[in-house]
C-alpha cells in the first residue's frame, strides 16, 4: 500500500514537471508565432494552438481547472484579446487542412445544459452554425461538431444561446 502511495506521489511530480515543461515550451512557441513575419512565418500557429489547447485538457481532466479553451488561458495568462483574435487569424492563414480537427465525442463532454453558444464557439470554432441563425422554424438551434470517432454532436440552443441539450449521434 505505502509503496504505491509512492509509486503515485512520485507519478504525479514527473507529470507536473512534464506538463510545467510542456507549458514553458508552448508558450515560448506561441510568443514566437505572434511576433512572427505574417508573410514568410517560420512557427507553426496550429502547433502553438494544439499545445496549448493539450495544456488546458489536460489541467481540467488532471486538476478540475476553471480555464475551458486556449482563449480562456491567453486572457487569463496576460494575452489581450487582439493576440487571441491573431492567433485566430494565423491558423486559418496557415493551412485550411488543419480545420479538419480531430476531436472525438469525448471531447465535448464538458459542455452541459446553461453554457454558452460563445463557449461552444471558442472550443469549436470550425463546429458547423449554420442552423444558429434559425432559418428554418421547424429546425431547432443548433450546431454540429462531426468527431472522428464517427459521431456528431448536436448542441441545442434556446433563445438566448444558451445550451439546452445536447446529443450525440452516429455519422
Amino acid at each position: 500500500m505505502r509503496d504505491d502511495i509512492i509509486k503515485k506521489n512520485v507519478r504525479n511530480k514527473c507529470l507536473g514537471y512534464i506538463t510545467d515543461v510542456y507549458l514553458s515550451d508552448s508558450v515560448e512557441l506561441l510568443d514566437n508565432v505572434l511576433t512572427d513575419d505574417q508573410i514568410d512565418p517560420q512557427y507553426s500557429a496550429n502547433t502553438a494552438y494544439f499545445r496549448l489547447e493539450t495544456y488546458v485538457l489536460l489541467r481540467r481532466l488532471s486538476f478540475d481547472d476553471s480555464v475551458k479553451n486556449v482563449d480562456e488561458f491567453m486572457l487569463n495568462s496576460g494575452y489581450t484579446e487582439i493576440d487571441v483574435k491573431m492567433i485566430h487569424k494565423l491558423r486559418k492563414n496557415e493551412s485550411p487542412l488543419f480545420f479538419r480537427d480531430n476531436r472525438t465525442s469525448l471531447d465535448f463532454q464538458f459542455f452541459s445544459v446553461g453554457q454558452t453558444l460563445d463557449d461552444v464557439k471558442a472550443f469549436d470554432p470550425n463546429g458547423d452554425y449554420i442552423y444558429i441563425d434559425n432559418l428554418f422554424p421547424d429546425v431547432p438551434k443548433h450546431s454540429r461538431h462531426y468527431t472522428s470517432d464517427g459521431f456528431v454532436v448536436k448542441i441545442i440552443f434556446d433563445d438566448n444561446d444558451v445550451i439546452a441539450s445536447i446529443q450525440v449521434e452516429d455519422l
